[in-house]
C-alpha cells in the first residue's frame, strides 16, 4: 500500500522474511512467521507498539546523543565517564583498550572485536614467574588471538609488567595473534612459567563490543534508560504468555520459553561487523535497536545460498570497507540470504541456528542494540 512505502524511507527487508506493522499479528503469529525456511521477521516500531520499555531507553540515548558532533563510541564512553558530552574532559589523541577498560564498567564486561585496532605501539616483554598468572584473556577477534582481561592486583601478570587490554603477540615464543582459540588457550594455561610478548591496541577503527551488560546503556543515557532497557525480557515475556492464554493454549504447546533474565548489549560505530556464524546453542534472537541503525544478513535457506568459498572462519561485511572478496556480494544476493534494516523503536527476530551476522551501519552515532533469546523446544 502506498502509505506503507511512504511511511518507510527504505523498504527494510531483502530477500526471505517478513515486515510486519501490527504488533498483535506479531505476537500472535511469532513462530509462524520464523518457521523454518522463511527468513528473519522485522515488527517496525516494535518497541513502541508493543509497549516495552526499550521505548523509553531509546528516547534517553536519542536526547543524551542526538545532538553529540563526535559519533565514536570510544570518546562517548570516555565522556559519559564525567557526565560531559559537549566538554572535552578526556585525553588527547587516539584512546587505548586499557583507557576504555579503566572508565567503563560496560565495556569490562563484554569482548571487544580488535581486527581493526592498531598494534602499533612499544612491544614489552613480561615475564609471568608463577602459576596462578593472575589474569584472565579474552579473544582478540572473534575466533582468533588472546587479550588480556581483569588483571589480579599486585598478581603475577601485574608484577611481570602486563596491563589490562594487552593483545598478546607470543606466549612462550609461539605466535599467538592470529592463532585459533583452542591453541591460545593451551599456550598461555598449560606451562608453569609464562614469557608474553605484548602490546597495547590502539582503537583507530571502529570499535565493536559484544555482550556487554546493560552498564552500557547507564553510562551513555543514565540509570532511568538502564532500568527500561532491564525491564524488556520480563514485559515481552508477559505479553507472550498473555497471548498464549488469550488463544487458550496448555502449558504443554507454548514454543518460545524464556532462558534469560537479562538482555546484553552489542554497540558499535559504523562500519564495524560480526563475523558470519551460527549459534552453538540455537534458539530465537531478538534484536531490539535502541540508537543507530543495525543490519543483519541472514541465510534462512542453505540449499538455495552461495557459500562463501574462503577458508577463513571470520568473513565479515563492514559497510565501509569493500566485500571480503569477488563472492561477497553473490552471497549477499543469494535466494536464500535476507537482508534486513533494523532501526531504532524496531524489534527483529531470526532463529539463531541460521548462518548470520551483524553490521552497525554508517548512521548518526553509533548503533546501540539489546539482544537476548528464547527457547523453542522441538526445533534445532
Amino acid at each position: 500500500p502506498v502509505e506503507v512505502l511512504e511511511a518507510l524511507s527504505i523498504w527494510p527487508l531483502k530477500g526471505r522474511g517478513t515486515v510486519v506493522f501490527d504488533a498483535s499479528y506479531f505476537l500472535d503469529n511469532l513462530q509462524a512467521l520464523l518457521a523454518e525456511g522463511r527468513g528473519p521477521a522485522l515488527l517496525v516500531g516494535g518497541a513502541s507498539s508493543l509497549g516495552l520499555p526499550s521505548a523509553i531507553a531509546a528516547a534517553e540515548l536519542h536526547r543524551t546523543l542526538g545532538g553529540v558532533k563526535s559519533p565514536k563510541l570510544a570518546e562517548l564512553l570516555m565522556r559519559a565517564r564525567a557526565h560531559e558530552f559537549d566538554a572535552c574532559a578526556i585525553p588527547d589523541g587516539p584512546f587505548t583498550y586499557e583507557m576504555l577498560l579503566e572508565v567503563s564498567d560496560g565495556v569490562a564486561s563484554g569482548l571487544i572485536d580488535l581486527t581493526r585496532a592498531s598494534l602499533s605501539g612499544p612491544r614489552r616483554c613480561c615475564k609471568i614467574q608463577a602459576w596462578p598468572f593472575g589474569f584472565m584473556h579474552a579473544p582478540r577477534t572473534w575466533a582468533h588471538g588472546a587479550v588480556l582481561q581483569n588483571l589480579e592486583p599486585a598478581g603475577e601478570a601485574e608484577l611481570a609488567g602486563c596491563r589490562p587490554g594487552d593483545v598478546v603477540l607470543a606466549a612462550n615464543g609461539l605466535a599467538t595473534l592470529d592463532a585459533p582459540l583452542p591453541e591460545v588457550a593451551a599456550a598461555l594455561q598449560s606451562a608453569s612459567q609464562l614469557l608474553l610478548e605484548v602490546v597495547q591496541p590502539i582503537l583507530e577503527g571502529p570499535l565493536y563490543l559484544r555482550q556487554a551488560s546493560t552498564a552500557v546503556v547507564r553510562e551513555l543515557a543514565g540509570r532511568d534508560a538502564e532500568a527500561a532497557a532491564l525491564g524488556v525480557i520480563p514485559r515481552l515475556s508477559h505479553l507472550l504468555a498473555e497471548r498464549r492464554s488469550l488463544a487458550g493454549a496448555a502449558d504443554s504447546e507454548v514454543g518460545l520459553s524464556e532462558v534469560q533474565s537479562r538482555p546484553t548489549v552489542f554497540a558499535g560505530d559504523g562500519g564495524s561487523a560480526s563475523r558470519l556464524d551460527v549459534d552453538i546453542v540455537p534458539r530465537v534472537q531478538f534484536c531490539h535497536v535502541l540508537h543507530g541503525m543495525k543490519l543483519f544478513a541472514v541465510e534462512s535457506d542453505a540449499a538455495a545460498a552461495r557459500l562463501i568459498k574462503g577458508r577463513s572462519p571470520e568473513v565479515a561485511f563492514p559497510v565501509d570497507l569493500p566485500l571480503p572478496n569477488e563472492e561477497g556480494g553473490d552471497f549477499l544476493a543469494g535466494s536464500g540470504v535476507s537482508v534486513a534494516a533494523c532501526r531504532a523503536d524496531d524489534v527483529l527476530c531470526f532463529w539463531g541456528g541460521d548462518r548470520h551476522c551483524r553490521a552497525n551501519a554508517m548512521a548518526e552515532g553509533p548503533c546501540i542494540a539489546l539482544f537476548h533469546d528464547y527457547e523453542w523446544p522441538g526445533r534445532s
